[in-house]
């Protein structure tokens, strides 16, 4: 929740910095894909593999520099006074890279395979669900970077979760329920593959929410009126009528 307009133009500049890292990386990765041969998958695997580990490792120190500008600018930008020390998300190891990167690679085509879908399909899905981890991984830097920064100010109060025009249901509800505080034990930031979200400090929580933070906020609320509390797992019920909700909106 930015309360200056420098502050909300950062924000919007930043995440958009990271769209452009992430419109690059899929640059990349289909052309490193082409080596991927649904014919044989675990030899193919076998030589795709270290170059998408290489790609993140390459790119996910480039997101966590890009929020670390931003972070810097942005405290700057709140007339906040005193200088906070940026935490640098740490790079990634092939031991952190491997494991969902294989499952979502390797082991998910061949279980595709072995449920005899067309190569072609086995190819597509594969090259969509490691697009989703590669990105994640990558973006991640960014945002590890900018809560771990925000969790060590003192200055900060916490973080909100900055979407695009059109977020996914997940996405939008997280986005709706404002500001994280740092006291709160859900102060990680919850990514999915593909996702565009971003964080923004928080330093004054008297700053007006985001004009989307706001509307999600308003649908979660109809969405909780919607459901009787008598409901058996009134909470979840609630998720899932925020998720019809939001997905008629969507589709007018």
């Amino acid at each position: 929740m930015a309360s200056t307009d420098l502050g909300t133009t950062l924000t919007a500049q930043h995440r958009l910095d990271q769209l452009r890292l992430r419109t690059a990386t899929v640059r990349d990765l289909l052309l490193l894909f082409r080596l991927f041969d649904p014919a044989d998958i675990s030899g193919s695997w076998a030589t795709i593999e270290p170059l998408l580990v290489a790609l993140i490792q390459a790119r996910q120190p480039m997101s966590a520099a890009l929020a670390a500008r931003y972070v810097t600018e942005f405290r700057r930008a709140e007339q906040v006074a005193g200088n906070a020390s940026v935490a640098l998300a740490a790079p990634l190891t092939a031991d952190d890279i491997v494991p969902n990167l294989r499952y979502v690679g390797a082991q998910n085509a061949l279980r595709l395979d072995q449920l005899k879908r067309p190569a072609s399909y086995v190819a597509q899905t594969t090259m969509t669900r490691v697009e989703g981890e590669v990105t994640r991984q990558i973006l991640n830097g960014g945002r590890t970077t900018l809560v771990d920064t925000v969790r060590n100010d003192r200055k900060a109060r916490g973080y909100t979760r900055v979407t695009d025009g059109a977020p996914c249901a997940f996405c939008a509800l997280l986005a709706g329920r404002g500001p994280v505080y740092n006291s709160e034990a859900s102060a990680d930031f919850h990514a999915h593959g593909k996702c565009g979200c971003t964080a923004e400090p928080v330093y004054f929580t008297d700053a007006p929410w985001s004009p989307s933070a706001a509307k999600w906020d308003s649908l979660y609320s109809e969405a909780a009126k919607a459901v009787p509390r008598s409901t058996p797992d009134w909470s979840a019920e609630v998720r899932r009528e925020f998720r019809r909700r939001y997905e008629a909106t969507a589709t007018t």
